[in-house]
C-alpha cells in the first residue's frame, strides 16, 4: 500500500497544480476584465459577431462537458488487462490533462464571450463549465475508483 501511495502522490501533486491553474487563470481573465484592463462589450454593437460568439461558446459548453466527463472511461476500455499500475498511473494523467483542457478551453471561452457581449449567454455556459470542472477535482480516491485498482493490492 505504501508503494502504491508513493507512485501517487507525484501524480496527485501534478493534478493539483494544474487543477489550481485552471482556477487561477479564470479568476485573473475576471480580474483583468473587472478592471479594465481587457475591454468589455466590444462586440455589444455588432450583432452578427454577438450571435456568433454565443453560439460558438454554447456548442463549445455542449461539445466540451460530455467529452471531458466520459474521456477515462473511454480510455480505459482500451488499455483494460495492459500494463501496470504505473503505466495507468501515466495514462490518467494524460487523460486527466486532456480532460483539463476541454474543460479549461470551454470555461475560458465563455468568459470572454461574457465580456464581449455583455450577455449573460457566456456568464451561464462559464458557469456550468465552471460547475463541471468541480467533478474533476484530483483525489487520491477518484484516481483509485476510476483506475479502478483497490488499495489492498
Amino acid at each position: 500500500m505504501d508503494s502504491m501511495e508513493e507512485k501517487m502522490s507525484p501524480l496527485l501533486r501534478v493534478l493539483r497544480i494544474r487543477y489550481c491553474a485552471i482556477w487561477s487563470f479564470a479568476l485573473l481573465l475576471i480580474l483583468l476584465f473587472e478592471t479594465d484592463v481587457l475591454p468589455q462589450g466590444f462586440c455589444i454593437d455588432m450583432p452578427l459577431y454577438t450571435y456568433a460568439l454565443q453560439t460558438l461558446g454554447i456548442l463549445l459548453m455542449i461539445g466540451c462537458i460530455p467529452v471531458a466527463l466520459r474521456l477515462w472511461l473511454w480510455r480505459k476500455k482500451r488499455y483494460i488487462g495492459e500494463g501496470s499500475f504505473g503505466h495507468f498511473l501515466r495514462l490518467y494523467i494524460r487523460w486527466t490533462s486532456i480532460r483539463y483542457s476541454l474543460l479549461s478551453l470551454s470555461l475560458y471561452t465563455n468568459l470572454i464571450v461574457y465580456y464581449a457581449t455583455l450577455d449573460t449567454t457566456g456568464a451561464l455556459c462559464a458557469g456550468i463549465t465552471a460547475i463541471a470542472l468541480l467533478f474533476c477535482v484530483p483525489t487520491s480516491d477518484k484516481v483509485v475508483n476510476e483506475i479502478e485498482i483497490p488499495f489492498d493490492e
